[in-house]
């Protein structure tokens, strides 16, 4: 089986800004079949031409983002996805969200926080059980600088291939999220997710939330 995985983040990892949001969280969108695949690119398509009418718009928009997309727009592109064949709709979801208030006594001395992102991203990478992986293709947005890229990748492979069949192989991509649905897909459920423990707010997680294979706050390991 081919495992086709999108990762996203939403919030962020600064620490005593005022502008700095009190929860982060990293979530990923697997899916198990190229249908699945096809399904959220037309969905994601679908909602651009049902839902923006770019004579009444001053600006373009060009990709869906969790934060600034309206409830009802979620909804519908949720809901185009459900209107497909059931081997069309083979994806799940995982995340973990970081309460920055309560783990900063265990990371404030922590110089590099894309160390932590690369940890938090490992994590949630090991809620998958990827016993019939046959390959594992990664698709993680493209706001590293080349150097960070290439720190993300080297460490994702070290942990994640030892947990794969050893004949299934591991590719990473950084692309555009607005050249590719999934990175839009994801982006909306990991902020419905980190709204859910940041706001209590669950209108729109609980449109997804059966979709959710496991979510939870992350816990430093020592």
């Amino acid at each position: 089986m081919i495992f086709t995985i999108f990762l996203d983040e939403s919030g962020d990892l600064g620490f005593g800004d005022k502008q700095s949001s009190t929860h982060f969280c990293i979530a990923l969108l697997v899916c198990k079949n190229r249908k699945t695949l096809l399904n959220i690119k037309s969905s994601i398509k679908n909602t651009f031409l049902r839902k923006f009418d770019p004579k009444k718009m001053k600006s373009k928009i060009n990709e869906l983002k969790g934060y600034n997309t309206k409830l009802a727009v979620k909804k519908h592109f949720y809901n185009q996805l459900l209107k497909a064949e059931d081997d069309a709709k083979q994806f799940e979801i995982y995340s973990l969200v970081i309460d920055k208030i309560k783990i900063l006594p265990f990371i404030k001395d922590m110089q590099n926080m894309h160390r932590l992102y690369n940890i938090i991203a490992k994590d949630v990478l090991e809620l998958i059980d990827f016993s019939d992986a046959k390959e594992v293709i990664l698709f993680a947005d493209s706001c590293k600088g080349s150097h960070e890229r290439k720190i993300f990748d080297d460490y994702i492979r070290l942990h994640i291939e030892a947990k794969l069949p050893i004949k299934a192989s591991l590719d990473i991509t950084h692309d555009d999220s607005h050249e590719t649905p999934g990175l839009q897909a994801v982006d909306l459920f990991c902020y419905g997710i980190v709204r859910k423990y940041a706001e209590n707010d669950t209108l729109w997680y609980d449109f997804f939330s059966n979709r959710v294979l496991k979510d939870g706050l992350w816990k430093p390991k020592f």
